[in-house]
């Protein structure tokens, strides 16, 4: 995907975390949305996802800032994706 389109994706993850972070907050620690329970599922999984892209990417613009060559690039780049996923699907849907 062209690095433009992942750098707005950037900026967009930054704003909907300033706000899942505060329905979270709501949800799981100031005891809101009490009969609503699937939305607080939905706002603790929204947020790591988002979360996990935003720090993700964010880690990949840094390394890849190093200079390497166009192979390790993307190697970095499949490392990161495929650490993310596995960390998504096993903290998002299998231990949740």
């Amino acid at each position: 995907m062209k690095e433009s389109i992942l750098w707005l994706f950037q900026i967009v993850t930054a704003v909907l975390i300033f706000f899942l972070l505060g329905l979270h907050i709501s949800a799981q620690h100031l005891g809101g949305f009490g009969s609503f329970p699937d939305l607080a599922e939905f706002t603790y999984k929204a947020l790591m996802f988002v979360a996990l892209y935003h720090g993700l990417f964010g880690l990949r613009s840094i390394l890849l800032e190093v200079g390497m060559g166009r192979g390790a690039e993307k190697f970095v780049s499949w490392i990161l994706f495929l650490g993310g996923l596995i960390f998504f699907i096993y903290y998002g849907i299998v231990a949740a």
